[in-house]
């Protein structure tokens, strides 16, 4: 799946769509117009600081792997991986890669910078990429 970001920060009626805290003022380091791959996806109901917002998760434009609003962003190619399995815990639905699934701790791995974490992110993202070259 891939999509483009169309804003960087929620606009004040999104927020208040999702039940996102007004004083929210994040701005994610995306850049508008460009493209990108989503290793996984997932919903955030009742969270604090995400509302109840889709999540995509991303590599941004810092190189880290983290969760952006899915209203950030125009889907461009719809078509799921092969390399998802769904995931439900209780109201919460996801769609994760089996590599998180066997390391419920990679993503964190990949946010420290830990090298063998790295190595294995960038061989997720050659497979996933590889899925969208046909």
């Amino acid at each position: 799946m891939k999509v483009v970001a169309r804003q960087t920060q929620l606009s004040e009626s999104q927020k208040k769509s999702l039940g996102i805290p007004e004083s929210n003022q994040t701005r994610w380091q995306i850049t508008e117009g460009k493209t990108y791959l989503v290793i996984s996806l997932g919903n955030a109901p009742g969270s604090s600081f995400y509302g109840n917002s889709m999540l995509y998760d991303i590599e941004d434009d810092f190189g880290k792997l983290i969760p952006i609003p899915a209203d950030l962003f125009e889907i461009i190619d719809p078509t799921p991986s092969k390399y998802w399995q769904v995931k439900v815990d209780g109201i919460k639905l996801s769609f994760d890669l089996i590599d998180f699934i066997k390391d419920p701790g990679l993503s964190e791995k990949i946010l420290d910078r830990e090298v063998d974490a790295l190595l294995a992110f960038d061989e997720i993202k050659k497979k996933l990429e590889a899925e969208h070259s046909n």
